[in-house]
């Protein structure tokens, strides 16, 4: 299963992430210091920008992102202390939220090049039938479509704007009855379990149990201390009293 939702991708790849942040930063950071001709340990990286205090010289990451781009791509990098988080760890407001709800907001499909058509597609219910017959007479009665395309496994209505390929759209086709394995007649599948020292990966994201984020964040609320690794373990939360 591929899903998302719950910050599982975050969760389930806290450390990856945290590296591939560091070595932008790294690599960021050695862009401006060869721009400037200086030693990058004298920069730092802090709300988008590299920053050389002793000078006040300071670029934003979009200035440097080119120049980045051609460094060497560090192996080990250091991360962030826990102490030096200004956003993990705290609520923050969901910016886009407002647009989204007053309608503001735009998508992908908003977008409205110049002579731009929408389209819409009717296709078989499963994989492997074809097109057999199509009767579009009343999709091309329809003021704002433009065309009618037929592929070998779907029909396209092509129109001016989106309530006409919606009202164009062919709703009942004549797709060939195409026989399909059903699940007793597939065959036969084994399974093969091998040995290997790779850590534990896969496709998609990790399943975290939803009590998981609700324990840890009873712990906050009644010691203040952040658990961000599974399992919990109550030695962390010690050393870090």
């Amino acid at each position: 299963m591929q899903a998302t939702g719950n910050s599982n991708a975050i969760r389930g790849a806290w450390q990856p992430l945290r590296e591939a942040g560091a070595t932008a930063r790294t690599m960021l950071i050695s862009a401006a210091a060869a721009r400037w001709n200086l030693d990058p340990s004298t920069c730092s990286a802090q709300r988008s920008e590299v920053v050389h205090a002793a000078t006040g010289r300071r670029l934003g990451y979009g200035e440097l992102a080119g120049d980045a781009a051609h460094m060497p791509v560090p192996t080990n990098v250091a991360l962030k202390s826990q102490k030096d988080f200004r956003l993990i760890g705290t609520p923050a407001k969901r910016l886009d939220l407002p647009a989204k709800v007053n309608g503001t907001a735009v998508f992908g499909i908003d977008a409205r090049p110049p002579g731009v058509k929408i389209a819409t597609l009717a296709q078989p219910p499963v994989f492997g039938r074809r097109v057999k017959r199509v009767d579009d007479n009343a999709a091309r009665a329809i003021k704002g479509v433009r065309q009618i395309v037929r592929l070998e496994d779907a029909v396209a209505v092509v129109a001016d704007h989106m309530r006409a390929a919606k009202n164009g759209r062919v709703e009942q086709a004549n797709f060939d009855t195409y026989q399909l394995l059903r699940m007793n007649e597939a065959p036969a599948v084994e399974v093969y379990i091998v040995q290997s020292s790779e850590a534990p990966g896969g496709m998609g994201e990790a399943e975290t149990s939803l009590i998981v984020p609700a324990v840890a964040n009873a712990i906050f609320a009644a010691t203040g201390k952040r658990l961000r690794k599974l399992p919990v373990d109550p030695t962390v939360l010690k050393q870090q009293g």
